[in-house]
Order: C-alpha cells, then structure tokens, then sequence
C-alpha cells in the first residue's frame, strides 16, 4: 500500500461497527476515507461536509477532512480497493 490512498471501507466494516454512533453509515451513500500508513498502523480520516469546528481540515468552505473521526483499521478486509471516482 503506498502511504496514502483514498477509498472507501467495507460492509464488512459497517457490520462490526453498526451501533458505534461515531461512524456515519447511511445506505446508498459511500463515505470516503483518505487511508493513511503510518509506522505500519493505517488509520481512515473521513471526507466530511458541513464541517465547522476547530478539528477538521478543510479543501472548500465547508467541506474536507474531519479529524475528529480519525480510526485505526484492524483488518485489511474493512478496505474497499475498488478504484474510487470522485465527481466535480
């Protein structure tokens, strides 16, 4: 894995996780991931809209990456590898 990527995680990950309120998941929806590998532990920072606090990094007015959502993943099979398209 190069050291940053950008995807989206599993169902398989969903399913784990289903009652963490933290973790956005509404059906019909992709949330990306920008996938980070640090020190051998890759961690998911999520791409957010409405953003509007002091955590977060932001790409346009409201929108970019939400720090305070920052995950470790466990499991390889959490990742979704299928190439990701983002639209303008």
């Amino acid at each position: 894995m190069k050291n940053i990527k950008i995807v989206k995680l599993t169902n398989k990950f969903y399913n784990k996780y289903k009652n963490h309120k933290e973790i956005l998941n509404k059906n019909n929806r992709p949330y990306l991931i920008l996938l980070i590998k640090v020190n051998n532990t890759i961690f998911t920072i999520p791409f957010r809209s409405n953003l509007n606090y002091e955590y977060d990094y932001k790409l346009s007015d409201n929108e970019g990456l939400d720090f305070l959502k920052v995950m470790p993943i466990i499991d390889n099979e959490f990742i979704d590898i299928n190439l990701v398209k983002i639209k303008n």
